[in-house]
């Protein structure tokens, strides 16, 4: 089929919207999915072909068909490839081809994105964050998206694309080109839906931790993201004690604590390997180690009673713990402090001043909510005293007081009884 006959053909077709289809119908549809193939193909690597497609109001029918194709009432497999094939061209049209990407900008922005970016077709929702990239490639296409007022709209069905389980990744793609432009975190955090910047916040902790086994390369996340994410963790932290607690919490707040976590752990992460910049930038952070600390010592006051989702539990039941909505939280708050700390004279006597190194000192016992807390909070203490003789003092001047009640020992027929030479030994209880 010739390129001017496929186009000819586009112009007076109009997408079935009833169902069933008519025989007629059925070959206009199947024609007129040729024609769009025909198209697709003709503009790959051919400026010529692009122009040719933009100056002959292609874009505008690409519109028409993938709105009737959004909103139609039947659902059979040809109106959805029409669909398909219909931003395939468009992202033909685009590529590499900076007047294509503001016109079809103009042509889909905003309400053909949304539209198909929320339609129930999976590979559509896919190419339509191919067209997005393919469009937000262009500085000036770039800069619009930024100062648009629907843009939280746009973005919120981008992430809702990214959970979605297909062998496409387009959406992933989108957001990780977006990750590298300033500002996009920070902007993210504020505007975006709890729920999308969860997803976020899973992203930028996968790219962290990919960034560790290559140390060469530079991080996609920039300085102000990390700050972004360690003030919104300090300003919603404290939900998540309310949520342990048993306080009150708005509808809406139900997924800060979530949120809190996911960020806590992204934080971990960042700050993991001393050679990376993050860890410069966050050591950097003041209010960020101040508010780590207080959650700690909130958590381990908290952790002492028996009615809340922080009481230390040393039952071995690894399931039950894992579907604590809080499940490791406390460990990594010590795992952060101790990251904070690494060879950083500053936070190492901050952390000294806020009596830190008592209650992380506390930390070194089994927690069934809290796996591997005992080592993440012997490596903190390890760092808080490297080269630090100050803290180094505070833990030699610690007496010793005896042996603490554990509960969980003596439901085994245990008691931990010391010896007049300081030793402590297990005695069966048991035994008469």
């Amino acid at each position: 089929m010739e390129l001017h006959e496929a186009m000819s053909k586009l112009e007076d077709y109009s997408v079935p919207t009833e169902e069933p289809l008519s025989q007629q119908e059925q070959y206009e549809l199947r024609l007129c999915l040729d024609s769009l193939r025909c198209l697709r193909n003709a503009c790959v690597g051919s400026p010529q072909n692009q122009i040719l497609l933009l100056s002959s109001g292609i874009p505008g029918q690409l519109v028409k068909f993938i709105c009737n194709a959004v909103h139609a009432a039947n659902s059979c497999d040809d109106v959805l490839v029409l669909m398909r094939c219909s931003i395939q061209v468009a992202v033909n049209m685009v590529t590499g081809n900076s007047e294509g990407q503001h016109s079809m900008w103009n042509s889909f922005y905003p309400t053909t994105f949304i539209d198909v970016l929320s339609c129930r077709d999976a590979k559509s929702r896919q190419y339509c964050c191919m067209l997005l990239l393919a469009c937000v490639k262009s500085p000036a296409v770039l800069k619009m998206f930024f100062s648009s007022d629907v843009r939280k709209a746009v973005m919120e069905a981008v992430f809702d694309v990214c959970v979605l389980e297909t062998d496409l990744d387009f959406s992933l793609q989108l957001v990780n080109y977006l990750l590298q432009h300033e500002g996009f975190i920070v902007d993210s955090l504020v505007f975006l839906s709890t729920e999308a910047r969860i997803v976020l916040v899973e992203i930028i902790s996968a790219h962290l931790s990919e960034e560790l086994d290559n140390l060469e390369t530079p991080s996609s996340i920039s300085d102000e993201g990390l700050k972004a994410l360690a003030v919104t963790f300090e300003k919603s932290c404290h939900s998540v004690v309310k949520l342990a607690t048993g306080q009150e919490q708005e509808e809406a707040d139900c997924q800060v604590p979530v949120l809190v976590l996911k960020i806590l752990t992204a934080l971990c992460v960042a700050t993991s390997s001393p050679t990376r910049p993050a860890m410069t930038v966050l050591q950097g952070c003041k209010s960020l180690l101040i508010s780590a600390m207080e959650m700690l010592h909130m958590v381990h006051a908290a952790g002492k009673k028996k009615d809340n989702l922080f009481t230390v539990t040393q039952d071995l039941d690894v399931e039950g713990a894992i579907r604590n909505p809080v499940h490791g939280f406390r460990r990594d708050l010590v795992r952060l402090i101790g990251n904070l700390s690494y060879r950083c004279e500053e936070n190492q006597e901050l952390v000294r001043d806020l009596k830190g190194i008592q209650i992380i000192l506390e930390q070194c016992s089994i927690d069934d909510q809290n796996p591997f807390i005992n080592q993440w909070a012997i490596l903190a203490i390890r760092n808080l005293c490297e080269n630090n003789q100050e803290n180094q003092a505070v833990i030699a001047g610690l007496k010793q007081q005896g042996v603490a009640n554990n509960e969980t020992l003596q439901s085994l027929g245990y008691e931990a009884v010391m010896r007049d030479d300081g030793k402590v030994y297990l005695k069966n209880v048991k035994k008469t």
